[in-house]
């Protein structure tokens, strides 16, 4: 938890984001559990956002050499 605290007291929006948090579960808005969901579907969302590593075989590259491509 230490690291946390300092890390609430050192980075404006870490801080930002853990204020509307606590507001939006004191206010309940939303539950705990669903703030960490909308925290885990927020990350998903990220990721499947990001463009993929595409794989080749060497197999494939050595064809696609072949054909000039």
């Amino acid at each position: 938890m230490k690291n946390l605290d300092e890390r609430y007291f050192k980075d404006p929006m870490f801080s930002k984001v853990v204020d509307l948090l606590v507001s939006l579960i004191r206010e309940q808005t939303l539950s705990p559990g669903e703030v960490r969901e909308a925290a885990l579907f927020a990350q998903m969302k990220v990721e499947l956002e990001r463009p993929q590593c595409i794989c080749i075989s060497e197999n494939l590259k050595y064809e696609l050499r072949l054909r000039g491509l």
